[in-house]
């Protein structure tokens, strides 16, 4: 059998390795995205910058928690555009971010596709929805310039020729970080393990709705 995410891996690290410039900040989020590129960073060597805008105390635990296994210092935020300000006003040249990462393989949408079509509609619908959003920001604000990896032409090459079973539901972060990187992979993932097999949508969902019940109670 094709080890699809050994491939992916190596052709992923090397495009990680070869984004890094000077004068680059990191934006590392609760996410399994930047927390797969997090490792790849240490692993190599490099310890860049970290900038987070998360909003609650589990997402800051979980930055730090990250952060801290990769070697590097974490500046937190209440918003992401007090973040970027801050970025670019601080000597930054760029940005490296997991960006597009999800929308990629699917987001949301694409945890539920039954075939190769459905899963093709979720990218196409997730990327573009991206973009919009990318375009309509950079319109109101002035941020460094930001550097997305995963669209690499090398790196969508080698995803585009995985099965999309392999990719959706984030099975490709999932199964890299418990690897290659397993003490970021033990770091818990909105609010459980990642070795539950129920959609990490539903995590998020259950901490925000606990959350916000402990407030109210």
């Amino acid at each position: 059998m094709v080890d699809y995410y050994k491939r992916f891996f190596d052709v992923f690290e090397d495009v990680v390795c070869d984004s890094v410039e000077s004068d680059m900040a990191f934006t590392l989020t609760a996410g399994l995205d930047t927390r797969l590129i997090g490792g790849i960073l240490s692993k190599n060597g490099f310890r860049l910058p970290c900038f987070s805008s998360v909003g609650t105390f589990f997402d800051d635990f979980v930055v730090n928690s990250v952060a801290d296994k990769i070697g590097s210092d974490v500046i937190f935020f209440d918003n992401k555009d007090l973040m970027y300000d801050s970025i670019g006003c601080s000597g930054f040249n760029s940005v490296l971010t997991g960006i597009f990462f999800d929308e990629i393989n699917g987001g949301f949408s694409g945890i539920f596709a039954k075939n190769e079509d459905r899963f093709s509609d979720a990218v196409c619908f997730g990327v573009n929805s991206r973009l919009k959003y990318l375009a309509n920001y950079y319109r109101k604000r002035s941020v460094p310039r930001l550097v997305c990896p995963v669209v690499d032409e090398k790196v969508l090459d080698c995803l585009f020729s995985i099965p999309f079973q392999y990719r959706a539901a984030k099975k490709i972060q999932r199964v890299l970080l418990k690897r290659y990187f397993p003490d970021l992979y033990k770091i818990p993932y909105g609010n459980t393990c990642l070795d539950l097999r129920v959609p990490f949508i539903v995590h998020k969902a259950v901490f925000y709705v606990r959350e916000k019940l402990e407030v109210l109670l």
